[in-house]
């Protein structure tokens, strides 16, 4: 985080959301290709060797490093080292939850992190977002070839592509909310968002309908996925057009 510059508040906020955790000589920390642990881990006190398959030892850590930056940020899926305390180690954890979490109140800080995250790594996910940063080349042939935007003049696109802002989302982060006030529309450059949308009429219930007035918020109605969204995708142009007030779908990425 300080390597991305980020605010004194945002620091601030992840600090006091840090865990302790207390790991033995030879106690394994993190697997390799586990997908239940998304934490970042600081280490405060002691060594751990990273492992890997095929290759043995990488490396060895040590108080003051960190670990899990690609997996908390969701950039990739599994974890690609095995990690084991080679001495007593004194760790504190910060969950994806709180990152999240503080990426919602700190906006301006996603970009710095993740381009931060990305840049010493090789894999595909991280290329993707590499090349979501900043290629407006990209965009425009994006915009030129979609279907609303197919038809109008290369100076309208080039408009549209000039007044475009870039935006990183980390995977299973809400773009937009169903039901949420918007007028912003947005067009994929990289990667995949899915398209969710909660019954509207009624949901069964032994086969039967269920009157939508028994239903009493959203968590009781059926989250339907509609379709996947890839690069050239948009939406929200409804709300961008004044067409509709409030978003029709949860798009996640």
């Amino acid at each position: 985080f300080a390597d991305a510059q980020c605010s004194d508040q945002f620091i601030q906020f992840m600090t006091e959301c840090l865990e302790d955790r207390l790991y033995l000589e030879g106690q394994t920390i993190i697997n390799q290709n586990d997908e239940d642990n998304a934490s970042l881990f600081l280490i405060s006190q002691g060594t751990v060797d990273l492992l890997q398959s095929g290759r043995g030892r990488v490396c060895q850590l040590h108080q003051g490093d960190v670990f899990g930056e690609l997996a908390v940020l969701g950039i990739v899926k599994k974890r690609t080292m095995t990690v084991v305390a080679t001495s007593f180690c004194h760790m504190r954890t910060l969950h994806q939850r709180v990152v999240m979490r503080g990426l919602e109140l700190f906006p301006d800080e996603r970009r710095k992190i993740l381009l931060q995250a990305i840049k010493g790594d090789s894999s595909q996910s991280a290329r993707d977002l590499a090349i979501e940063s900043g290629d407006r080349e990209l965009l425009l042939r994006l915009l030129a070839q979609s279907p609303l935007f197919g038809n109008t003049s290369q100076g309208f696109v080039e408009a549209l592509a000039m007044k475009a802002e870039d935006r990183i989302y980390i995977p299973g982060e809400v773009v937009v909310r169903e039901g949420s006030e918007g007028d912003s529309m947005f067009i994929v450059v990289s990667g995949a968002a899915a398209v969710y949308q909660f019954e509207s009429e009624s949901i069964l219930a032994h086969g039967r309908p269920k009157p939508r007035d028994s239903l009493s918020d959203s968590a009781s109605r059926a989250r339907m996925r509609l379709g996947l969204l890839h690069a050239g995708g948009i939406f929200g142009e409804l709300a961008a057009l004044g067409i509709l007030e409030s978003r029709s779908a949860t798009i996640e990425a």
